[in-house]
């Protein structure tokens, strides 16, 4: 053995070997802290602003089908995404709010939204939702008792979400609401 080994388990260096020893330890634990406090903060924040993103996405939506249901296609093409305005017509919006087409948007109260996903997006196809990507699903409450299944895609645009599509399925017992009301107003 060598000289240093043959002192270090006599004892003689016992106190600077304990010393070197928790200046290691301290070191590691303070490193570990560090590293689960930044992992933590991170966590933390991308979980808040995922909560903004989503209490964004809910009222963007909800501004959209209000509009709808007082026909005000203004207000509703404005909320949608320059994409979206370039593939969709304001006259195919303006169709929606009138006839049979109405039952979607006949007696909305108000929307909730159960689930989100967002990733960023890169297609070849310029006509799909581009850069920071929402996929909603949620329901749709109606005056009446009635619930509607909601699907809608969002994208990030300029710093805000804006409407790419929309889709709501209606229950038939809503189809026979939006019958019987017709009879009641003629």
């Amino acid at each position: 053995m060598g000289g240093d080994a043959v002192e270090a388990l006599s004892g003689k260096n016992t106190g600077r070997y304990r010393t070197w020893l928790i200046v290691v330890l301290v070191t590691v634990v303070a490193t570990g802290l560090l590293l689960c406090g930044g992992v933590a903060a991170w966590i933390g924040t991308s979980a808040l602003r995922l909560g903004e993103d989503r209490e964004e996405i809910r009222t963007k939506l909800d501004d959209f089908v209000r509009a709808m249901s007082q026909r005000d296609v203004d207000r509703a093409y404005s909320l949608m995404s320059t994409r979206a305005q370039r593939l969709v017509p304001r006259s195919q919006l303006e169709a929606s709010v009138e006839g049979d087409a109405f039952v979607t948007w006949h007696n909305y109260i108000g929307l909730e939204v159960r689930g989100v996903r967002m990733n960023n997006r890169v297609h070849s196809n310029q006509d799909v939702p581009q850069g920071k990507v929402a996929d909603v699903q949620g329901v749709v409450r109606y005056h009446g008792n009635h619930m509607g299944a909601l699907r809608a895609t969002l994208e990030r645009e300029d710093g805000a979400w804006r409407v790419h599509g929309v889709n709501i399925t209606v229950p038939p017992s809503k189809l026979r609401d939006l019958d019987l009301s017709r009879r009641m107003e003629q």
